[in-house]
């Protein structure tokens, strides 16, 4: 049942980035603000009502990650492409692969979407906040590793970065009515996971296309699509 007191799937991220808007004034400039934002996501763990509930856990657990961005993203994007990054990146990466292929017993999913409290996950406890914590750092190791590996040079494909909210947007309901309701494979055979990964690749692709892009824009950039006609409209008033 959707909700949107209890977003599911993509819903969530809408409601923390709204959050997270909010909040960056008070700790952008905060030398302090990480730390802080840390301290207050692993405390909020032990609290039973901070979960699912318009999104509350996620916006605390993301949001370090997110001041990281924030306060050191033009900093991180010239020590990213340092060759020495680039490699302790891809091993981090390759780390991560091969933990996730030969012990996936050691991961637990729901700790590192960071919904629900720690009492929903049986852990109690300082090791629940070490793990919390663990879970945060490590996150934002691998995404800073993908960052480090991703090419500076513009291709067709970084072309189509600038087009990525189409692909968020859309995918969301296609992806209930495919997945939810059993069309799409479930991934329990090695053909079904090899499936999920081609139309992992191709449905992005398909929709920032732009067909899909001319077709959805009033839904998507609708301040784009008004700025648009009212240049057209604008020659014409002249004239009258």
């Amino acid at each position: 049942t959707q909700s949107y007191a209890s977003p599911s799937f993509a819903l969530w991220f809408l409601l923390s980035l709204f959050a997270w808007r909010l909040l960056l004034p008070w700790f952008a400039d905060s030398p302090r603000a990480i730390p802080v934002a840390i301290a207050v996501t692993i405390l909020a763990g032990y609290l039973e009502p901070v979960g699912h509930t318009l999104s509350l856990s996620r916006t605390l657990y993301f949001f370090p990650a997110f001041l990281v961005g924030v306060q050191y993203g033009p900093r991180l994007a010239a020590v990213l492409g340092r060759r020495s990054v680039k490699v302790a990146g891809g091993l981090c990466l390759a780390a991560g692969a091969a933990m996730c292929g030969f012990a996936p017993d050691l991961i637990d999913r729901n700790v590192l979407l960071g919904r629900d409290p720690y009492s929903r996950l049986d852990m109690a406890g300082w090791t629940a906040g070490a793990t919390r914590l663990a879970a945060i750092a490590i996150g934002i190791v691998l995404a800073l590793s993908f960052a480090s590996l991703v090419p500076r040079v513009l291709t067709p494909i970084t072309r189509l970065g600038a087009f990525t909210m189409y692909a968020y947007l859309l995918h969301a309901p296609l992806r209930q009515y495919l997945v939810v309701d059993g069309i799409f494979p479930k991934g329990t055979t090695h053909w079904e996971v090899l499936a999920i990964i081609v139309g992992a690749v191709l449905l992005p692709l398909i929709l920032m296309s732009r067909p899909v892009r001319l077709a959805t824009r009033p839904l998507i950039e609708p301040g784009v699509v008004r700025v648009g006609a009212a240049r057209l409209v604008a020659p014409l008033r002249r004239r009258t």
